[in-house]
Parts: structure tokens; C-alpha cells; sequence
């Protein structure tokens, strides 16, 4: 539920604020470039956004005429040439684990305790919940997803309370 509210949906004709975007892209975990390489990364020059969302096999490529789309491509990340045009395209959180500030003001009693038992120095802790209210997602950001989201879900919790499970090799699951 969480991944579908911060999915954006881009489709050409509508209005889009460029800085907005480089914005919410940063909130969802993507990293600002020169040039995108790698899924999870974006990079903003003049009308141009480019995007390389983390399920897709290219990158695409924005292109803004005053703050309306006037064109979405799919493009070659080495070439940086086009591949197809597109009339829509999405772009989901470039990571699994992506908290609101006010959740992460909410939480940082909970952060602060767990930092704690696991021998976390005051000013280390306090640098990240700083760094993870300005919007950045530090490498191992899903350590904390027990305390961010309030636990998490599994396979199990989508099946019927009558599913029958069978481990094929208990001693791997386990």
C-alpha cells in the first residue's frame, strides 16, 4: 500500500513541477546524478528529467515544456539514446523502505532505544535521524523498518488460516 501512494504516474500532457519531482524522488529513495546509470537514480538538467525506475530494464526520459509533459522515452543509459516513446510511465520508491518526516519524528524515541541496545553511539543516532529527516536513505535503511513501519508483513500473512505449508527442506528454511 505504501509502495502504490508513492508510485508516481507520468503521463504526457499533464503538469509536472521539475523541482517538485527532484524532490519526491529524493523522499523515495533515488539518488541525484549527472547522468542515470543505474535503477534507483534520477538527474535533472533544464526541461530534461531522466528517471531509471528499479523494476524497469531502461531508463526514461522527461521532457517538460514550461511544466507540462511533452514527452516521455524510454532510452539506452550508455548511448543515452532513445528507444520508444511513451504516453505513460511510472516511477515506485527506488527502495523498499521510504518513511515520511513525520514519521520518522514520530519513531525517533523508538530509533534513539534501538540505537541504543545495539551499542549505537548519542551523536551517531543523532546524525542519522537527522539525515533521515532532510530526506536522505542511508545504505542499511531497512534495519529500521520494524520500527518504522510497526512490524512487517510475510507470505503467511496472505494466506487462508486453513493453508496447508509444506517445507520441501526444513533445515534450508530454517
Amino acid at each position: 500500500e505504501r509502495i502504490r501512494e508513492q508510485t508516481l504516474h507520468l503521463e504526457v500532457g499533464h503538469q509536472l513541477d521539475r523541482d517538485l519531482l527532484a524532490k519526491r524522488l529524493l523522499r523515495h529513495g533515488y539518488n541525484r546524478m549527472p547522468l542515470v546509470e543505474e535503477p534507483g537514480e534520477f538527474s535533472a538538467r533544464g526541461d530534461i528529467v531522466d528517471v531509471y525506475p528499479p523494476h524497469s530494464a531502461t531508463p526514461i526520459r522527461i521532457e517538460l515544456f514550461g511544466e507540462e509533459i511533452e514527452s516521455i522515452r524510454a532510452f539506452d543509459a550508455v548511448t543515452q539514446r532513445s528507444l520508444a516513446s511513451l504516453g505513460y510511465a511510472i516511477a515506485p520508491p527506488s527502495k523498499e523502505l521510504t518513511p515520511s518526516r513525520d514519521l520518522i519524528i514520530e519513531r525517533q524515541g523508538r530509533i534513539r532505544e534501538l540505537a541504543e541496545a545495539q551499542g549505537v553511539g548519542e551523536s551517531e543516532t543523532s546524525s542519522l535521524i537527522d539525515s533521515l529527516l532532510r530526506g536522505h536513505m542511508p545504505p542499511g535503511m531497512e534495519a529500521l523498518a520494524p520500527v518504522l513501519l510497526g512490524g512487517t508483513e510475510t507470505p503467511l500473512d496472505f494466506l487462508p488460516d486453513n493453508a496447508l505449508i509444506f517445507l520441501d527442506e526444513p533445515t534450508e528454511v530454517e
